[in-house]
Order: structure tokens, then sequence, then C-alpha cells
């Protein structure tokens, strides 16, 4: 192949990579740039605790059922309520009681700094979240508050509930409670703490 071609295929591919960068963190696509490398983990449960199919990190995506292709929310059966605390804003938030939930449940107070992208602001968890594969699916709803597994991302998710569909790796996690206009009038970058509301 002409140097010439070579060359421009990887100034393509990197304008490409570029460009997805900015389309936030749940874009499945945006794993290769951004992936931290990890292993999966599973264990025998005890009862109460993660199932076989719980993991810590994502592993091979062919033992996920793909045909789930739609957001969900896990029935909150047990729901805990909670709040996202950034500087004097106080939001009120739903988890439910999925695996990725009661993990996250377990280190609380917890606070990460997250950025903001075109529907969610994210950022990369060094210590990832178990989920069970049975959660894994496709989009969201606007409001979601979800672990993404291409890249261990803790996501809040507050805009293009319509075209979600096209991100998958979703583990949904929990809602906001009230007007996504707390989310939306945030700025760039955030210190966000999630504690048990008491």
């Amino acid at each position: 192949m002409p140097r010439t071609s070579i060359l421009m295929r990887s100034i393509l591919v990197g304008a490409l990579v570029a460009g997805l960068g900015l389309a936030g963190c749940s874009s499945s696509e945006t794993a290769g740039a951004q992936s931290a490398p990890s292993s999966a983990s599973t264990s025998a449960s005890a009862p109460g605790e993660a199932s076989p199919a719980a993991t810590t990190s994502p592993a091979s995506s062919g033992s996920v059922d793909w045909t789930k292709k739609m957001a969900t929310r896990k029935p909150y059966e047990n729901p805990t309520k909670v709040t996202l605390t950034v500087g004097d804003t106080v939001i009120p938030a739903t988890l439910n009681d999925s695996v990725s939930a009661r993990d996250l449940i377990s280190r609380l107070p917890y606070t990460i700094t997250l950025q903001r992208y075109s529907h969610d602001y994210c950022a990369s968890m060094p210590d990832p979240l178990k989920y069970d594969r049975a959660d894994v699916h496709a989009g969201w709803l606007d409001g979601d508050i979800d672990f993404a597994l291409t890249a261990n991302y803790f996501t809040i998710l507050f805009e293009d509930e319509a075209t979600s569909s096209q991100f998958d790796d979703q583990v949904n996690i929990g809602r906001i409670e009230g007007p996504l206009s707390q989310i939306r009038d945030l700025p760039q970058e955030i210190k966000l703490t999630v504690a048990l509301d008491k």
C-alpha cells in the first residue's frame, strides 16, 4: 500500500477517535481509547451475595444477551435513597437492588470527579463495581445512573434517551429524582459525593 494511503488512513482513524471522545462516557465505541486493562472474576455465591455471574470488570461480550436492546430499570424492590452532592447543590436519587448498586452502597459515602459530555457526566472508576451479566443492556432513560462497562464508567445520563439504544454495556444502578435541570445546570467538571439520605 502506498505511504500516502497509510498516512491518510492514520489521520482519518485519529480524527474519528478524537471525535468519539466527545460523545460521552457511555459510548461503547470509546472503549478502545479509554478502557483500562482489567480481569473478570467470579466466585461461588452465598445467600445474599452476588451471583456467580457477577464480575468486577467487563469480560467477553460473547456471553451477554445483546437481544436486550432497550433501556431498562431493574425493579426497585428494595430501593435505597441517596443524595448526590456537588458543592451546595444536593440532588435526591434512588439506587436499585442490583449487584452493582449494592456494591456502590457498600462504599458510601463515595466521591468521584466527573466530566460533562453531550449526554452525561461520567468518569472511570479506579475500583470497578461488580455486576451481573443479566443486568447488562443497551440504552438508558434520561435521569438514569449507570455503570457503563466500556471503561468502568460511573455515569449520570441526562440527554439523548431516544437515540441511546446504540450504546451497549449499560448497567442501571439508579435514577435521579426530580427535575433533570439539577444535573444539566452543573459546570463542566464536578466533584460529586454519593451518600445515604439521612
